[in-house]
């Protein structure tokens, strides 16, 4: 972030601006794709280098599998809460102006059928891949 980018968080006395105060950027309302299940803690670390490429394209990314998996809120292998969070995620696709999937490491079953979801609500599906990572065997 540069210092003009800076400036416009703060008041001319230094003090935080308030966040009602300046007009935030408009950002792209996306769903993000990965894989999850598997290895799980190495599918997060891509996930989370997901996120990063997404907020620095503009967007706002709602990566489901990352919000509703995290301890305390669902248990990915309970059948009945991997539903609720499946559920859960697809409920954005009315608010989101796409979908992003991100293809380093395939296409999950879970992603294929949001995929498919996402088609079927005439949302447009754009396909990404990670330039500096590829998945180690």
């Amino acid at each position: 972030m540069n210092t003009e980018d800076m400036r416009q968080h703060f008041e001319s006395d230094g003090s935080p601006r308030r966040l009602d105060s300046f007009q935030a950027p408009a950002l792209r309302l996306v769903i993000l794709e990965s894989p999850y299940a598997g290895d799980v803690a190495a599918n997060v670390e891509y996930a989370r280098a997901c996120v990063y490429d997404s907020l620095s394209r503009g967007e706002a990314p709602i990566v489901s599998h990352l919000l509703y998996t995290q301890q305390g809120i669902l248990d990915d292998s309970v059948p009945f809460e991997r539903s609720w969070g499946i559920q859960a995620g697809l409920a954005w696709i009315d608010v989101c102006e796409a979908m992003v999937v991100y293809t380093n490491w395939g296409i999950s079953l879970g992603m294929k059928a949001a995929i498919d979801h996402a088609l079927t609500r005439g949302k447009p599906i754009e396909y990404r891949a990670l330039p500096h990572l590829m998945k180690l065997s």
